[in-house]
């Protein structure tokens, strides 16, 4: 009666899985996808040092013009352009006009923007642009140094590149 049984249960088990076939069920699956954006830096890249040389003491000593390169890193999205400032930061009396590019800077706090550009390409950019040099009413031979502090900023637009 054993073996009846047992072969009884093989032949329903059989008969089972030849109704239902050999499909194979999982439950519907979720996958949850997080991308976050965040602001990209805005940087500017510019020389440790601009030597003008030397000139001889005269009641206007004026250098030569020397070509300054700058890079600027924008990964901001932006390309609305940049408004660069300068500054001179170590304050004296000698009376010097530091212009660049065509701008004179202001001793002790930002003037003018020296650069300014309404259009820019995001990623690293390699420019150049110029510096002059000139004392009036300068008295006393030497070396005159003075640091210059620069900051860029992007243009106010809502230009953002796809």
């Amino acid at each position: 009666m054993k073996k009846t049984m047992i072969a009884g249960m093989l032949l329903c088990g059989g008969l089972m899985i030849a109704a239902n076939g050999h499909v194979a069920s999982a439950a519907d699956g979720k996958t949850e996808v997080t991308a976050e954006v965040t602001p990209g830096i805005l940087e500017l890249k510019v020389p440790d040092k601009i030597d003008f040389g030397s000139q001889p003491l005269s009641d206007n000593v004026k250098f030569d013009q020397q070509e300054v390169e700058y890079t600027i890193n924008d990964y901001t999205g932006s390309t609305s352009g940049h408004i660069i400032n300068a500054r001179i930061t170590s304050v004296s009396d000698d009376e010097k006009y530091f212009i660049i590019n065509g701008i004179k800077v202001a001793q002790a706090s930002f003037g003018n923007a020296v650069i300014a550009t309404d259009k820019n390409d995001v990623g690293e950019s390699k420019k150049t642009t110029t510096a002059d040099l000139s004392y009036t009413n300068l008295r006393r031979l030497g070396t005159n140094d003075f640091t210059v502090e620069w900051e860029i900023r992007a243009n106010e637009s809502e230009n953002m590149a796809e």
